[in-house]
């Protein structure tokens, strides 16, 4: 097996989140703040938040982010199955907010 040099690495990350609007600025900063070299793809998926999630997600697409909005409530594994689905890469990670 051929062994990635960092650069070459293309991951995505996958954040389901359901009425999460306090934390959702400071994990995707924290995503970018770490990014270095990597080829890096975000994924939000709004999971019919209750709260203000999906207007704090939409003031983040200023930044590459892919926003998502499901119309009801599915759980946190469909929104995860969800974002895979979408990801552009290989790789991916997911961080699970609930």
């Amino acid at each position: 097996m051929e062994k990635l040099k960092h650069e070459d690495l293309k991951i995505s990350i996958i954040i389901p989140c359901y009425n999460v609007a306090n934390f959702i600025e400071r994990t995707v900063s924290s995503v970018f703040n770490r990014k270095n070299d990597v080829n890096l793809e975000v994924i939000i998926i709004d999971d019919c938040s209750k709260d203000n999630s999906w207007e704090v997600i939409n003031r983040l697409k200023h930044i590459e982010i892919k926003a998502f909005k499901n119309p009801e409530n599915r759980g946190v594994s469909f929104t995860r199955n969800f974002g895979i689905f979408y990801c552009n890469w290989r790789y991916y990670n997911v961080l699970g907010w609930r």
